[in-house]
């Protein structure tokens, strides 16, 4: 494809980035919501299984566009040798995302282990994820995140900057068992 064909904004995917997140990323540096962009791409997947349920044409149009290979894009779904629904973290209004704010601090996206309801806690910093806003309670969905936030680790409801919370951290033996934990459940349904 020739450079005409290309997007103005083309963020490089973090190796351990959900796909939902790039795409809001790509959206939101487009001016557009998730849902809206999602409609001009010509999808009608169901945002909250876009993690997993995303097909081959939507990577290729994607792919095209942002100049990524439809490889490295495959990489941000979640692939799972069972259910995935099964798999996903829920909090008591459904589907939902959590975060590090230490990691968000580092660099601002989701990460795709942070999807599964087994991870609770981040290996990096020994910290507690989150699922909702600190400030407010607002539980964090990115199909909701409009551009004129600014960047994609914003409250929804009051703009807080989850990024700058206070991580609550898990301290020895018990952050070592949890991490080994995390690491078996993720090689036995073909997430490592």
């Amino acid at each position: 494809m020739n450079a005409a064909g290309l997007w103005p904004f083309r963020p490089k995917p973090h190796q351990d980035e959900l796909l939902s997140s790039w795409i809001t990323r790509l959206a939101l540096g487009h001016g557009l919501k998730l849902p809206a962009f999602l409609s001009l791409v010509g999808t009608d997947i169901h945002i909250p299984t876009l993690d997993w349920r995303a097909d081959e044409p939507l990577l290729r149009v994607l792919a095209e566009r942002t100049a990524q290979s439809v490889g490295d894009l495959r990489r941000l779904r979640l692939n799972f040798v069972i259910q995935p629904e099964e798999l996903l973290y829920r909090n008591a209004f459904g589907p939902a995302v959590q975060y590090c704010p230490a990691c968000l601090a580092e660099a601002a996206y989701f990460r795709r282990d942070w999807r599964l309801c087994f991870v609770r806690f981040c290996k990096l910093h020994t910290a507690v994820l989150w699922d909702c806003c600190r400030e407010c309670g607002v539980s964090v969905r990115l199909e909701e995140l409009d551009p004129a936030f600014g960047k994609i680790c914003v409250c929804r409801n009051c703009l807080h900057d989850l990024a700058s919370d206070t991580p609550v951290h898990i301290e020895g033996e018990a952050a070592t068992r949890v991490a080994e934990l995390h690491e078996q459940l993720a090689l036995l349904i073909g997430m490592a």
